[in-house]
């Protein structure tokens, strides 16, 4: 066993990526398990507010491969052209913006373990510090919206307000073949695996992003509703 492990892990990099990796597997079988609700806003809840992986970086080692300072929000947004709920994305590597979408979710009523489709909406028409975001949603028209059908995410909920899932990316692509950013999202930490052919990977290691203050306010939910976190 501990030369098979060694085999997995010839440096120090692999090993921490194969410890983490590991964790992860373990606690989403300890996650499994019945789940209820509207699945889309569980999902629009708990994959709310921004996040940091400042805490990551923090403890990162002397030496170790450099990683990048992200912030990441997503922000529940009203848009009437859009059927479903709608969650503006933000991502921010390094100060600098580099996506801006709007996340259509709809829960997948084909599936039987309380999975969501997301339609992924290129939104990135200014990358301006100062951007409005209600400014720029109100003044959308049809025409302002496209989504590649090859390109969306799916999420299945598990318990405790947690989602696993991926999401295809159109905007790199090696060898043909759209990257998938896949990832663990709980009520409170978002641990994304970034595929080497993603124009941001700066490390083969997972990036933790942990929400930096509150959630953003949903809208529409129904009177007496329980969120599962």
């Amino acid at each position: 066993l501990p030369s098979l492990f060694l085999s997995c892990c010839s440096t120090t990099s692999d090993m921490k990526s194969f410890i983490i990796n590991s964790v992860l597997l373990v606690a989403l079988c300890v996650l499994i398990g019945h789940v209820s609700g509207d699945s889309a806003l569980n999902y629009q809840w708990s994959v709310n507010g921004v996040y940091t992986d400042r805490d990551q970086i923090s403890h990162d080692a002397s030496g170790q491969e450099k990683r990048a300072l992200a912030v990441i929000t997503l922000q529940p947004v009203s848009v009437s052209l859009l059927p479903g709920r709608t969650t503006f994305f933000e991502q921010k590597w390094n100060e600098k913006v580099r996506r801006r979408e709007l996340w259509n979710i709809i829960q997948d009523q084909t599936s039987t373990d309380n999975r969501v489709k997301i339609d992924v909406y290129n939104f990135t028409n200014s990358v301006s510090p100062d951007f409005d975001v209600n400014a720029a949603v109100a003044a959308l028209t049809p025409a302002d919206l496209h989504a590649d059908p090859s390109c969306t995410a799916t999420f299945t909920e598990l318990p405790e307000g947690s989602f696993t899932g991926s999401k295809i990316d159109c905007r790199d692509s090696a060898n043909g073949v759209h990257p998938a950013f896949n990832g663990l999202a709980t009520c409170n930490t978002i641990i994304l695996n970034i595929p080497i052919s993603a124009s941001e990977t700066t490390t083969t290691i997972p990036y933790t992003f942990t929400r930096d203050g509150s959630r953003f306010a949903v809208q529409d939910v129904p009177d007496g509703y329980q969120f599962p976190c």
